[in-house]
């Protein structure tokens, strides 16, 4: 057993089996952290700002009126 602490978390001494007696793959848990991820994004409440494109052909200074109210 390694004295470093950060190396002995990432090797625990006893390995927890899933439920069908089956050793956690590398694919069941990025399933489990995805999961995770999906859990805490859905708690939050997004906000989006939204930039106005002043015209189509990317120039300083030129707007173009109908594109910015078609927005």
């Amino acid at each position: 057993m390694s004295e470093n602490a950060f190396i002995r978390s990432l090797f625990p001494d006893v390995i927890q089996a899933g439920s069908k007696g089956r050793p956690t793959t590398a694919g069941s848990k990025i399933r489990s952290q995805a999961n995770d991820l999906v859990s805490t994004l859905m708690i939050c409440v997004p906000h989006y700002i939204r930039c106005i494109k002043p015209n189509e052909t990317k120039k300083p200074h030129d707007w173009d009126d109908q594109m910015v109210k078609h927005q």
